[in-house]
């Protein structure tokens, strides 16, 4: 049976996911809608395709905290530079940190095994880009444990 002929997914919400969600305290607004999922500053929202659109809960988890990585870079949060440029180098870095940080959030939740192919693919693309400077994925697994931190609420030395 085809992507396309699947039947759609009986939502059923990961307990441990929502709770993630429902931590980020400074979270953006999230809204369910459109066909591609997707973070925008300018009005600090995250937009989300339905959940009947993905192959399994974890998948859409894992995507909703791609973006909410993304949203840890509001000036009112972690204020990184979000370049909107898709050739750009500082674009491929941004979506290594919201990669990676979505593999550390799903791996808090106890879902990585289902995401984990998803998540190598996407890095594997990213890091074609970056193939003159090894520095590039330490660098961007540094900021993406900030954004998993951030969105954890995990504080170090208090």
């Amino acid at each position: 049976m085809s992507q396309l002929e699947s039947k759609p997914l009986d939502f059923n919400p990961i307990a441990e996911a929502e709770k993630v969600i429902d931590g980020y305290t400074d979270h953006p607004e999230i809204k369910i809608e459109g066909f591609r999922a997707c973070y925008n500053p300018a009005k600090d929202r995250v937009s989300m395709p339905d959940a009947e659109r993905f192959v399994s809960e974890s998948d859409f988890y894992g995507v909703l905290f791609h973006e909410l990585a993304h949203s840890t870079a509001h000036q009112s949060r972690l204020d990184r530079v979000l370049n909107t440029v898709k050739s750009s180098d500082e674009y491929a870095f941004e979506e290594l940190i919201a990669e990676l940080t979505s593999a550390f959030l799903c791996s808090h939740c106890g879902i990585l095994d289902a995401t984990f192919d998803r998540s190598a693919d996407y890095l594997s693309g990213w890091l074609k880009a970056f193939k003159s400077d090894a520095n590039y994925l330490i660098k961007a697994a540094s900021k993406a444990q900030a954004a998993a931190d951030h969105i954890l609420k995990v504080e170090f030395g208090n």
